[in-house]
């Protein structure tokens, strides 16, 4: 599958948001819950730093990188500013 970058941006992820990338999740690895859990409490102590590696899903919504994060914000119920990189599949 080739990809183009269509575009970057720091946005706010909701919990509702998080939730319809991780609907379309089929292909990544096994969660991890440890790594959870530390996003988790990076989040609710408010340290968490948007500059880490981005959010990455297709123009379709389909997630291809983030599924840790993603989750950490629904189980926090946190919007949390994040980089999201989003890339057309051809």
């Amino acid at each position: 599958m080739a990809l183009k970058l269509i575009s970057r941006q720091l946005i706010l992820v909701t919990p509702q948001l998080a939730q319809a990338w991780l609907n379309d999740n089929a292909h990544n690895r096994t969660m991890n819950e440890e790594r959870i859990t530390e996003i988790c409490k990076k989040i609710e102590a408010g340290e968490w730093n948007e500059k880490g590696n981005p959010i990455e899903v297709t123009d379709t919504g389909h997630l291809i990188n983030g599924q840790h994060r993603l989750t950490a914000i629904i189980q926090t119920s946190t919007a949390v500013k994040m980089r999201v990189v989003c890339y057309k599949k051809f």
